[in-house]
């Protein structure tokens, strides 16, 4: 193997090692969340009132982290949720609401607007 390639493939696997050592130990944090680091990155705190109440949806169609990372944003962008946590292993989301309101229907149409089928698990 030439030198030169022996050189682009240790710093291709040291990024690697670095990337995954990045992603497992922002995911180990405990207690953080998208709400929380968008909080600390506008160096202000939430306004946002504590949850009321828990939904949990079936979710299908996702493949990936970056599918978990659409479905989260999306539903988090929707009025009265306060945070959302999507499990790719679970194949669901738990969405914390600030409200009582019945948005189950909005929660679904945000997760279709990601490109992905919800439905409200039965509770």
């Amino acid at each position: 193997m030439h030198p030169r390639s022996l050189i682009a493939l240790l710093a291709a696997v040291l990024v690697a090692v670095l990337i995954a050592f990045l992603l497992a130990s922002r995911a180990s944090r405990p207690g953080s969340s998208a709400e929380q680091d968008r909080e600390a990155l506008s160096g202000g705190s939430s306004s946002s009132a504590p949850p009321v109440r828990t939904v949990v949806l079936d979710v299908e169609g996702m493949h990936c982290a970056g599918c978990v990372r659409r479905v989260t944003e999306f539903l988090e962008k929707t009025p009265g949720v306060v945070s959302a946590k999507v499990s790719l292993e679970e194949k669901r989301a738990r969405v914390d609401l600030s409200t009582n309101d019945p948005i189950e229907d909005a929660l679904v149409e945000a997760v279709a607007a990601a490109g992905y089928r919800a439905a409200p698990l039965a509770q």
